[in-house]
């Protein structure tokens, strides 16, 4: 019977991530709840948990707080980079960087029912990532950013050889906002995610509706 519920689940989340077009990573903010709550409600479908420099007790506390708010509004709640945090977290899934721990590894501690996103930067690493079983690929940064500021952007003419390159669902990020979501959807890109577009809006609800609207 456990093992019903559990697969439903599974179903359940991948069908959700199907639906996504958008997704909303978390930046540190001392209005963190209020701006995600905006996010929601105005639409967003996942909310990705990522935090630098914070200690481990406010980490766990923070990522219970955004789930229990994901949870209230249906959306998938995805913690970044740490499994252990995922899981007490009770989160839908988790999100590894390239030098995180690998997926197969992962997959152990967190079973089929999670799910496992990947940030790929390279063709190779996303050929990689669906080969390890990932659920979904973060890729970027399409242009550069101030999250990331040392990364080469992959450009748009990468977006094209991606869509055609990939079997899962995929976000484009990184420098993504209203004024460039025409080009990044013309590229190839169904899915994006975003931080400061939404994260540093004055207006989160509003910002979030913009994007979600231009997603149809």
């Amino acid at each position: 019977e456990v093992k019903m519920l559990e697969a439903s689940f599974g179903h359940q989340r991948r069908q959700k991530l199907n639906a996504c077009k958008v997704c909303l990573v978390t930046s540190p903010n001392s209005n963190l709840n209020k701006i995600v709550s905006a996010a929601l409600k105005a639409g967003i479908g996942m909310v990705q948990y990522r935090s630098k420099n914070i200690n481990d007790i406010d980490l766990l506390d923070e990522a219970k707080d955004l789930a229990s708010l994901c949870k209230a509004y249906g959306a998938l709640f995805i913690v970044n980079d740490r499994v252990d945090i995922a899981l007490l977290s009770k989160a839908d899934g988790v999100h590894l960087g390239q030098n995180d721990i690998p997926i197969s590894e992962a997959r152990k501690l967190i079973g089929t029912e999670m799910l496992l996103g990947k940030s790929a930067h390279t063709l190779k690493d996303l050929n990689q990532a669906q080969k390890e079983g990932c659920d979904y690929l973060g890729v970027g940064p399409i242009k550069s950013t101030t999250n990331k500021p040392l990364k080469k952007p992959l450009g748009l003419e990468y977006l094209k050889e991606i869509s055609k390159a990939t079997k899962i669902p995929w976000f484009a990020i990184g420098g993504i906002n209203s004024s460039t979501l025409v080009q990044v959807l013309s590229a190839g890109a169904d899915r994006i995610a975003v931080i400061g577009a939404i994260m540093n809006s004055n207006d989160p609800a509003n910002a979030s509706l913009k994007l979600l609207e231009a997603m149809e």
